[in-house]
């Protein structure tokens, strides 16, 4: 099931009246989606909704998130000679590095775990990547036997031009 694209929005814009094929394009739509959605293998290299993530990081100097963008740090935690805790409101998240706020120092730390969030609401995805994954699907249903992958790169480049991570 797609989550944020839609079924009736996809058939409107090709008016398609017909339920008969609902189940196909579901799969073609959730497909467009992965192919965007997917942090690690996706066409955009980052994640499109929001989920959770949690990385271990040897001190919090090295702290450097994989997918920085929209994200929203839920804890901080560390350990120090078998002992841990979390950090409280000390810091900002900076390009995705953690910058201490003047004032405050890090605690001791031979490991640093972040867990958070990155991501939209699915009510927030920017209207751009909803279009090309409207294209996406579009495609894989409209030329089915005819596909021009060229083409398709070219035009979906173009569309989500701004919002690809060039790396990981």
């Amino acid at each position: 099931m797609p989550q944020f694209l839609s079924l009736d929005e996809f058939k409107a814009e090709r008016r398609i009246d017909s339920d008969d094929q609902d189940a196909f394009i579901s799969r073609l739509l959730t497909s467009a989606e992965t192919q965007l959605d997917d942090p690690f293998n996706g066409i955009l290299r980052r994640p499109v909704v929001a989920r959770e993530f949690v990385e271990t990081f040897d001190s919090f100097d090295a702290v450097e998130l994989a997918f920085p963008d929209n994200a929203t740090i839920t804890t901080v935690a560390y350990e120090a000679n078998g002992q841990g805790g979390t950090v409280g409101a000390i810091y900002d998240l900076e390009d995705g590095r953690l910058r201490l706020r003047h004032g405050e120092s890090w605690p001791s730390a031979d490991r640093v775990t972040v867990t958070y969030s990155a991501g939209w609401n699915v009510a927030d995805v920017p209207e751009p990547i909803r279009d090309a994954g409207y294209f996406i699907a579009g495609q894989m249903f409209d030329h089915r036997d005819d596909f021009d992958a060229e083409r398709f790169r070219h035009v979906l480049a173009m569309m989500i031009a701004g919002y690809r991570r060039a790396t990981l």
